[in-house]
């Protein structure tokens, strides 16, 4: 299996999850809009990429087309409002929450499903391990 089709499918899975609770199409989500709740779930797909999957801060940004730092930035701010840091309305914090919930869903069906990345090599691993965004297997 290609790596990059991997991380795209996988991509692909959050968006559809995210999209879902939000009740937006998964093109809206994958555009440069900057609305309030397309922007939390842009931010909850980046969170469980870098959190769950364990990506890295630059291979989510070629994911959502973005540059690492807004990555970064995405990551952080999910952070806060995981941490009850934030500004938001509870109706959006429950959306939120819902779709890293989704996010998580998928990201543990492929796990049991055994996709692997082609550079895990048949070890059994799915995702990358390391530092929060260290290395790749």
């Amino acid at each position: 299996m290609n790596n990059v089709n991997y991380e795209f499918r996988l991509r692909d899975r959050c968006i559809d999850a995210a999209a879902t609770v939000f009740g937006v199409t998964p093109n809206v989500i994958k555009r440069g809009r900057r609305h309030r709740e397309i922007t939390l779930a842009r931010h909850a797909i980046v969170y469980s990429l870098c959190e769950e999957a364990r990506f890295s801060l630059v291979k989510v940004g070629k994911l959502m087309k973005r540059d690492h730092t807004s990555i970064m930035y995405a990551r952080d701010k999910a952070e806060q409002r995981i941490a009850g840091a934030s500004n938001d309305t509870p109706k959006a914090l429950e959306k939120f929450a819902l779709a890293i919930g989704a996010c998580r869903r998928e990201i543990k069906k492929a796990l049991v499903a055994g996709e692997t990345c082609s550079t895990c090599s048949g070890s059994g691993k799915v995702f990358y391990k390391g530092k929060r965004n260290g290395e790749e297997t």
